[in-house]
Order: structure tokens, then C-alpha cells, then sequence
């Protein structure tokens, strides 16, 4: 007897044949695949004709040539699946219509469709429709594929009496809980053949305005953000395609863990970037207390580096003279603050204003000039020098003529700017700034600090920011804090200097020469490159050189972008919110995060917050995921009780299974501490085969977890930050392991991981949540109080 659940779960049909179910599948799959091998060797053979083409061909040609190889290498990489699976679901339709689901259209030789892309609005109710809304679905298939083979089939019944009139075979067993279980690759696992309906709803929402997804660990944050990435550039080609999407992750070990699936989606135009990244110009090497952190993420640094930028806009002291010939030019003090507060109520940027305030100085020290003279004109001329250029302005009348004031004029004001009493008068009311200059000066005087935090922050605040001066701003060492007030600088300030644009522009033309004199002596004696391998390589070689040597491109204005995706946005402060806001003027934005999870320096404290700093256009949209699909009930619970201290008002979410294996404390000495977690890593090893484990230990530990860690068995891969991906053991601090998930996780010293304060608790959570099945406590020092409360009510 046939049976669904009321929901639309899975059912099975009696005597349904999943052999046979998987063989029809499988027959189908094959010749998807079989046409996609032919559409790639189609499109390979078109590279080789217009290759041979290419040589021989006029400009036209070439250009014609290009354009077209360039379509057929988008082609190709649309068609370059690399392990991931074509088809994984069939949907059947009231009417008998059927059709696969996959991640990229796939048509038959006569133009029928053999798979559907996920992203096509035919493919929605794989993913939206539900028991209450069949959305129009007799049956809704999953495949579980293995490379090319289809491994397993599990079904939903939306109309159990239609399946019976069509004849449909039910099998299954729950795919996405099956997707579960798998063990973790070390690469985020590619989530689109089971995504649930509010994941989805959150992908195909509407692109304009910002959208703010707010959801618990293990919910599929980072799965949702990637693939409404894909589908945004799908369904808005026209729009983004040209203007780019950016995805913001937390750090480069994150970034690496997700490379591929956008790729794998049928996206390879989607550029990955973190944070500190965005600001190209500097990177950070420095480390800082936590209390200056706070301080330079919090969002009154605008109106303080705007206050610091306007402190080096600012008269002299006194009053300015200027030696020229045998006369000394005296502009008092008071012209010179109206000089400088006529050019402060000007808008734009600082640099944008320094050319424009110079030749109005030299306008001033002329009419200077020129009153003296007007005023000297009944002297007798022999009392002065005879070499001295006031003789030569005036006739045998001692009257200054038209023409020999203009010609005057003209020597004057393209010597006067020379004279070292002007350029050290413009250095210090107006003068060229870059960001680095701007931060290096101000955070290494205190005096300066004291005149910026005027109205902005307090005396301790400003006090926080200093640092001694380093010998030169190319020695400096920014931290990642710094990297959002560089950024906000380069905008206060502008375009940099020309002097700085020179050096770049020799610098390219340098590395550039460099770069092909190096690969014709190489290729002298090899061979030739292709022609495009030279200029891609060229290319690449290039950007990488000038990335070392600190060269750009850029004009002071940053990249922008059609829209931007901001994953792990919880840890993001508002001078970083700013800057991310810069890159996308429209105001598009997904923002993606968990506040319960917010636990660096400077983070803001609500999503309101976040809003503030963007350019918002449109109403902003807050929606939820409420169902963790990775971490199991059993260490759910424990971290349940964390979040409950940390963040009240937050609802955990709610854990869609069990994994049979509850969470093992391990009580030892503080002196064998890393043994025993290292022993519990080599007791996972065997139970988790093909899987992956972290050790995740507290903040300044990881030499000595380094250390312990070697005494693994030979042969057991051994990570650490990015080169983790690829191990079988991962070693990680807790804010290294956001965004991340394992099979199994080994946390050392709860106690000493949580710290105090919040954000220390909000880390002990982060790394509770990382386990997707075994999890493992070792600790010296009693639990934290949460920890023992829940376990207490457990056992």
C-alpha cells in the first residue's frame, strides 16, 4: 500500500524496484553527459580552427578571432563540471511532463531540454514546493550521484493517486540527511540538489536592495549566499555581468574552502575577496590590542579621520614671508586663514583642492608683489640693485607698463612656487596626502590624536590609537583594523598625488619591460609560446611582480561592483561596513551572518547598526533560516546553552537529526593537556575514515598544539589555516574556524577558549558548532558555566 507523509516526505511505493529505478536514472544521466562531451569537443574544435586562423588573419579578423575565442573558453568553462555531479533530481508534473534538474541547461540535438538548470523558473518547485503547495508536482526526485553514477534515488509524492496513474515507481531514503552523513572534503560541499524551501526563497529573492539573512550555525549561510550569487548573475545577466559581483569572506582559508562552487554552479565571473582585501594599496602584517581594535572599528572614525584630514588644513601661525629677489613679500596671517577657510567650504576631496589652492596662494603673493612695487615706483631707481627685476618694470617714467607687468606676472608666478618658503608654507596649510601618509603622521602624534578626537572620542579612545612614529611610511606595518581607515582615507583625501601616479606608472612600465625581456631570452632557445599563452602569461606574471612591488592601477577611487555578497558579516565593524559600501553604490547588497556568533573587536551589535553605514536606496529585508542541518541535536544542545548567555533574544536553530553519538569529556592535568587532545584525535582517526577533524585550541596556543599535534602516526595529513583544507587534521584557533564544519572536532580548554566578556563565550560557540557528528571536549580547568549547566541536565 502506498503511503506519504502529510508534509511531503518520502514515500515508497510497495514493490517499487530501486534497482531499476536507478538504472532508468542512470541511462538517463549517461546520455546528458554523453551530450555535454560533445558540445565540449565542439567548442574545443573551434579553439584549434580559429587558432590556425588566428596567425594569418587581417585586423578584423583577429578581432572577430578573439571575440569568438573568448565565447567558447566562457563556454568551456561552463561546461567544466570538475568532480561535481551533472543531474541530481527529475521532477514529474501533473500532465506527465517530466524533466532533470542539474547545474547547467543541457539541450539535445534537436534543441529539446535534457536537463533543466537549477537557476531556470522551471526548476523552482524542486526546491520551494512543499505538501501545503505541490506547486503543480506529482513527484520530486533526488538523485545521489558519485561522479557520473547515479548511486541512489530517493522520492516525495505531492499526488500519490496521479503517481498511480502514471505508473510511478516511489523509492528513496531521505536525500538530504543521506548528504548529511557524508564525510566533509575539506571543500564546501555543494549544496544545490538540497536546498530546502527557505534557503531557497532566499536565493531567488529579489536583487535590488539590501537583504540580510540572519541564521544560526549549520543552517546553510554560506551555501545560500553562493548559490544566490549563481542564480543573481543567471537571472540578471544583462545587469551584472558587466558591473560584477563581489563575495566578501571572513579570511583566505575561507575563501579557499569555498573557490569552487561557483564554479561547479556554472559561474566563474564571481570575484572572492575578504575584508581586508578590499583596500589594495596596503596589506595587514600587524597584530593590535583588542581595545584599539575596538576603537578603530567603531563608526565615529569617520567623523575623527575626517576632523584629522581637516587638522591639515590650516593657516600658519604667523605671517608668511617670502624672499624674491631683493625684497621680502610679507602676507599676514589673517589672509591666509581666509584663504584656507574659503577652500575648506569647498566640497570634495583634499588632494582634489591642493592644485587650485596653490595657484591662489601665488595670486596673493603676486598682489603682494605688485603693491610693493606700485609703492616703490617714486623711488629712485639707482638706490636699487641694477640687477634687480623690479628695474626692468618700469619705462624711463618710472611707470610700471601693461606689457612689462604681464610679462613680470608670468616670471613670477613660475618661480615663485619654487621657493622654499612657499613649498614649506603649502606642506603645512594645504599639502598632497596619501592615506598612509595621513594614518602614519596622526597615529604617531599625539597632538595631533588630541585635535581629532575634538567632539568624536574620548581622551582614553584617542590615546588607544597611538603608536611611535616609524622611520618612514614604507616601513609601517598596518594591522586589519587599519586597513578600513586607509580605505576611508583614500576617499576624504582622493586621488593620490601625482608625484605617487609617476612612480606607479614607471614602476608598470618597468615590471612590464622586465617581464617580456625575461620570457624572449627564455623562449629563445625552447621555443615560442602561443601567442595568447605569452599574453596571459604576461598577464599574470605582470600583476603578481607588481603586487610585490606595491603597484596599482588604481586612481584613488575603489572597484565597484553590481552587487555584493558579505558572508560571516556578524564579525564585520562599521569603519568595514563602510568601506564595503563603497564598492557597491546601487546599494545591492546580500548580507549574511549569525550576531551570535559575533565575537571579534569592533563587530557591530545589530543588523540596524550594519544599515546605518550603507547606502541604502530601498527598504532593507531581514529573513531567517531557522533549520541546522549540519551540527547534530546532541552537540546542538550543549552550544544552545552558550548562545542562551550570550544573545537571549537569539532562537537557536532547530537540529533536523541525531547523530547517535553525544558529546565525550575528557578531564586531565593542565600539564598533559595537548596530550590528551592529541590522543582523542588519534581515537577519531579510526572511527571517522575518510572524514576530517579539527583540533581547535584557544588563542596563542598554536605552537605548542603545533608541536604536540607532530606526534600523530606517519602518513596522517596535517594542516594549519589554509594549508588545513587539504589534511585529515586541521589545527585552528576558534575564529579560524567560522564558516568551516568537520566530521569530527576536538576542542581543548572551553574555559580558556571563552575567556571573558561576550565575545570570548561567542567564539567557545563558534567552535562548538563545527562537528557535524563526533565531538570531543578536553579540559584541565572547570567547564564554563553553560557547558556544565547543560551537561549536568543531560546525564
Amino acid at each position: 500500500m502506498n503511503s506519504v507523509h502529510e508534509n511531503g516526505g518520502a514515500a515508497r511505493a510497495e514493490g517499487g524496484s530501486l534497482e531499476t529505478e536507478i538504472r532508468a536514472e542512470q541511462s538517463a544521466v549517461d546520455r546528458a553527459y554523453a551530450r555535454v562531451d560533445d558540445m565540449r569537443r565542439s567548442a574545443l574544435g573551434v579553439v584549434r580552427h580559429h587558432r590556425g586562423l588566428g596567425e594569418l588573419a587581417s585586423s578584423q579578423a583577429r578581432v572577430e578571432w578573439e571575440s569568438l575565442l573568448a565565447l567558447t573558453d566562457q563556454r568551456l568553462q561552463h561546461l567544466e563540471l570538475g568532480g561535481a555531479s551533472l543531474c541530481f533530481g527529475r521532477l514529474n508534473r501533473s500532465g506527465g511532463e517530466t524533466f532533470q534538474i542539474g547545474r547547467l541547461s543541457v539541450l539535445d540535438e534537436a534543441g529539446e531540454p535534457l536537463v533543466v538548470d537549477w537557476r531556470a523558473p522551471a526548476a523552482e518547485a524542486f526546491y520551494q514546493a512543499t505538501g501545503r503547495n505541490p506547486m503543480g508536482l506529482v513527484r520530486r526526485r533526488h538523485l545521489l550521484t558519485r561522479g557520473r553514477t547515479v548511486i541512489g534515488v530517493d522520492d516525495e509524492v505531492f499526488d500519490l493517486q496521479s503517481a498511480d496513474d502514471d505508473r510511478l515507481e516511489i523509492v528513496g531514503e531521505g536525500a538530504l540527511l543521506a548528504s548529511l552523513e557524508r564525510s566533509r572534503t575539506g571543500r564546501m560541499g555543494d549544496i544545490v540538489a538540497t536546498i530546502q524551501a527557505e534557503q531557497d526563497q532566499i536565493i531567488r529573492a529579489a536583487l535590488p536592495g539590501v537583504l540580510i539573512v540572519q541564521g544560526g550555525p549549520g543552517t546553510g549561510k554560506t551555501a545560500v549566499a553562493l548559490h544566490r550569487a549563481a542564480y543573481l548573475l543567471y537571472a540578471n545577466r544583462q545587469r551584472l555581468e558587466d558591473a560584477g559581483v563581489l563575495v566578501v569572506g571572513p579570511n583566505r582559508t575561507f575563501l579557499r574552502y569555498i573557490e569552487h562552487v561557483l564554479p561547479s554552479l556554472g559561474e566563474s565571473g564571481v570575484e572572492l575577496q575578504t575584508v581586508e582585501g578590499l583596500y589594495g594599496r596596503a596589506h595587514a602584517t600587524a597584530t593590535e590590542p583588542l581595545a584599539t581594535e575596538r576603537v578603530k572599528g567603531d563608526a565615529r572614525m569617520a567623523a575623527f579621520l575626517a576632523r584629522a584630514v581637516r587638522d591639515r588644513e590650516r593657516s600658519l601661525p604667523g605671517d608668511l614671508h617670502v624672499p624674491y629677489g631683493s625684497v621680502v613679500l610679507r602676507v599676514p596671517q589673517g589672509e591666509l586663514s581666509r584663504l584656507v577657510d574659503q577652500f575648506r567650504a569647498r566640497r570634495g576631496p583634499h588632494n582634489a583642492h591642493q592644485a587650485a589652492f596653490v595657484r591662489r596662494l601665488k595670486r596673493l603673493l603676486w598682489r603682494t608683489y605688485l603693491r610693493m612695487l606700485e609703492r616703490r615706483s617714486g623711488a629712485e631707481v639707482p638706490q636699487l640693485d641694477p640687477d634687480d627685476n623690479v628695474v626692468e618694470l618700469f619705462g624711463s617714467g618710472r611707470e610700471l607698463t601693461q606689457l612689462r607687468r604681464e610679462r613680470e606676472e608670468e616670471r613670477f608666478q613660475s618661480t615663485i612656487g619654487s621657493i622654499a618658503e612657499v613649498r614649506e608654507a603649502v606642506e603645512r596649510m594645504w599639502p598632497l596626502l596619501t592615506p598612509e601618509e595621513l594614518l602614519h603622521d596622526l597615529f604617531g602624534a599625539p597632538a595631533l590624536l588630541r585635535l581629532a578626537a575634538r567632539g568624536t572620542l574620548e581622551s582614553d579612545e584617542a590615546l588607544a590609537l597611538f603608536r611611535p612614529r616609524s622611520r618612514s611610511v614604507t616601513e609601517v606595518r598596518w594591522t586589519v583594523a587599519d586597513l578600513a581607515l586607509l580605505d576611508e582615507a583614500a576617499t576624504l583625501l582622493g586621488a593620490p598625488p601625482a608625484r605617487y601616479r609617476r612612480r606607479q606608472a614607471t614602476l608598470r612600465e618597468n615590471t612590464r619591460w622586465m617581464i617580456e625581456e625575461t620570457i624572449d631570452d627564455v623562449t629563445l632557445n625552447t621555443g615560442e609560446l602561443d601567442p595568447e599563452m605569452r599574453r596571459a602569461l604576461i598577464a599574470r606574471l605582470t600583476e603578481t611582480e607588481q603586487a610585490a612591488l606595491g603597484v596599482n592601477d588604481d586612481d584613488g577611487e575603489p572597484t565597484v561592483y553590481g552587487h555584493v555578497i558579505v558572508d560571516e558579516a556578524q564579525d564585520v565593524s562599521a569603519m568595514q561596513w563602510r568601506m564595503i559600501g563603497r564598492r557597491v553604490p546601487g546599494g545591492s547588497m546580500t548580507i549574511v551572518g549569525d550576531l551570535g556568533q559575533a565575537s571579534r573587536a569592533g563587530a557591530v551589535a545589530s543588523w540596524d547598526e550594519v544599515i546605518a553605514q550603507l547606502p541604502v536606496r530601498r527598504e532593507p529585508r531581514l529573513l531567517e533560516l531557522t533549520v541546522n542541518y549540519r551540527t547534530p541535536a546532541e552537540i546542538m544542545t550543549l552550544a544552545a546553552s552558550v548562545l542562551a548567555v550570550t544573545d537571549p533574544g537569539l532562537e537557536p536553530p532547530t537540529s533536523v537529526r541525531r547523530s547517535g553519538h553525544e558529546a565525550r569529556f575528557v578531564h586531565t592535568t593542565s600539564d598533559r593537556l595537548l596530550e590528551g587532545a592529541v590522543g582523542e584525535v588519534r581515537r577519531l582517526l579510526e572511527v571517522v575514515e575518510d572524514g576530517k577533524i579539527a583540533l581547535i585550541v584557544p588563542t596563542g596556543w598554536l605552537a605548542d598544539a603545533r608541536a604536540a599535534i607532530r606526534s600523530l602516526p606517519e602518513g596522517i595529513a596535517l594542516g594549519e589555516g589554509a594549508d588545513s583544507l587539504d589534511a585529515a587534521v586541521a589545527l585552528l584557533q576558534p575564529n579560524d574556524a567560522k564558516g568551516l564544519e568537520f566530521d569530527a572536532v576536538v576542542l581543548t580548554e572551553p574555559a580558556e577558549l571563552a575567556g571573558e566578556g561576550i565575545a570570548g563565550l561567542r567564539g567557545l560557540y563558534v567552535a562548538l558548532t563545527r562537528a557535524t557528528r563526533w565531538l570531543s571536549v578536553v579540559h584541565a580547568d572547570a567547564l564554563p558555566e553553560p557547558i556544565a549547566r547543560a551537561r549536568s541536565a543531560s546525564t
